[in-house]
């Protein structure tokens, strides 16, 4: 009998423990799969931002990250590394200064011939009654390619940088401080007893220096756009070649928006060019931009 009752006692405890094991395994579960989702949600905007600037950038990605983040980021990695070189530093600012030259100079090039081939477009006969979308794209290309030129022909801020002939010696460390201010974020003061930071890419400058590369490569790609759908002309009814006031009106939206870009890229760059503007607070944080695995703020 007192076998019988300690085998179902035991049995009975058995059972509590693994109803305890089973509801403390629960709860880990969930609280696991809380803190996944947690950092889903998160990491959600900036997953977002990466994949928005990896579309904005197709059409002109090894350009960007050859030509601009690459090199700014190893200015960065640079400038931020203790005890810093600025012997290789301002080498770092004198290489970046070749790319972007080299850079700027087929941009000019590449915008005047879609310039070019648009205000040709618009010459055909056959351009009257291409469909209106079409023509919207050519007006947008015409803008940005002008546009993209101007910008390639900006040496204000190249001017700035050091050029191969110039070392530690002959660059003086306030020049080089006003290099950096064009390429990484302003100097953020630190409280009295408080770590300092190192400078991280300034999300603006990078707009700003890739700015004419996209311009230029957004134009073409509204210009081959146009195009295609000038080809397909006998697809579409005869009535989608006119253009409505309507139509107008958002083409020179979006012509507005090209003028706009331009003023934001000029306001930056004097402001940072601006003696006593490479410290405080940044605002850049509003722009993605940047490697996965540095990322600007």
């Amino acid at each position: 009998m007192n076998t019988e009752k300690d085998a179902r006692s035991g049995g009975a405890n058995t059972g509590r423990t693994l109803s305890n094991a089973t509801t403390c395994l629960g709860r880990v579960v969930r609280l696991q799969v809380a803190m996944k989702i947690d950092q889903m949600v998160q990491d959600l905007p900036r997953i977002a931002a990466a994949g928005a600037l990896k579309v904005l950038t197709l059409s002109y990605s090894g350009p960007y990250a050859y030509h601009t983040v690459d090199p700014i980021e190893k200015i960065a990695e640079l400038n931020n590394a203790k005890p810093r070189d600025d012997n290789q530093l301002i080498k770092a600012l004198a290489h970046f200064r070749h790319l972007k030259n080299q850079e700027l100079d087929f941009v000019g090039k590449a915008a005047a011939l879609s310039a070019a081939a648009v205000v040709g477009v618009f010459s055909w006969p056959t351009a009257e009654k291409t469909i209106w979308v079409a023509k919207m794209l050519w007006n947008w290309s015409f803008f940005t390619s002008c546009f993209a030129l101007i910008s390639s022909a900006q040496q204000r801020l190249l001017r700035r940088l050091p050029g191969p002939e110039d070392d530690d010696l002959v660059f003086p460390d306030e020049q080089v401080q006003i290099a950096l201010n064009l390429l990484l974020q302003p100097v953020l003061k630190v409280p009295d007893g408080g770590k300092e930071r190192g400078r991280r890419v300034s999300r603006r400058m990078l707009y700003v220096w890739q700015n004419p590369t996209m311009l230029m490569s957004y134009s073409w790609v509204m210009f081959i756009a146009g195009y295609a759908l000038h080809i397909l002309t006998p697809v579409f009814d005869p009535s989608l070649g006119e253009v409505s006031a309507k139509v107008a009106i958002v083409t020179l939206c979006g012509c507005a928006l090209v003028v706009l870009n331009f003023f934001f890229c000029a306001g930056v760059c004097q402001l940072r060019l601006q003696p006593g503007k490479g410290h405080g607070a940044s605002a850049d944080s509003w722009l993605p931009g940047g490697h996965s695995g540095h990322p600007a703020a």
